[in-house]
């Protein structure tokens, strides 16, 4: 049940982005760079694909259970899907939404370019609950 109610949170945040008359008045949708558990990222797909003000690449970086996906795979969508440079990353995207990361799949510098992005350039952001502060493991990188 905390799960709906975190995702819920998540699709709330997004529509406050919306824009006042939508997709209807000729705006162009937001682009979403959405990062998270591999097991929520077919549901936040659905979600964010089937609204019509959301274009979303989704990424997975945190891994839990029985998945097959594995952390060479995860590194591989990184390479392929991740900006490759800070100025793309404000350029292509509008708005980043983290669910449960796990940061050991960013590099140093990916993470600088999202704190900048939401700084520097506005982007928006969202970060529900983490587990980084929940694990040594994951909190230390």
């Amino acid at each position: 049940m905390g799960s709906i109610r975190h995702l819920a949170m998540v699709l709330l945040g997004l529509l406050f982005l919306a824009p006042p008359c939508g997709p209807s008045c000729g705006a162009d949708p937001i682009e979403v760079l959405c990062t998270g558990h591999v097991g929520s990222m077919p549901l936040m797909a659905a979600l964010l694909e089937r609204e019509p003000i959301t274009t979303a690449i989704m990424i997975p970086t945190r891994i839990h259970g029985i998945t097959d996906v594995t952390t060479a795979t995860i590194a591989r969508y990184m390479r392929l899907y991740f900006p490759r440079a800070y100025e793309e990353l404000i350029r292509k995207y509008e708005f980043l939404l983290l669910r449960g990361i796990d940061a050991v799949y960013f590099s140093p510098t990916q993470l600088e370019w999202m704190r900048r992005a939401f700084e520097d350039a506005g982007l928006g952001g969202l970060q529900d609950r983490s587990v980084m502060s929940s694990t040594l493991g994951y909190a230390t990188p």
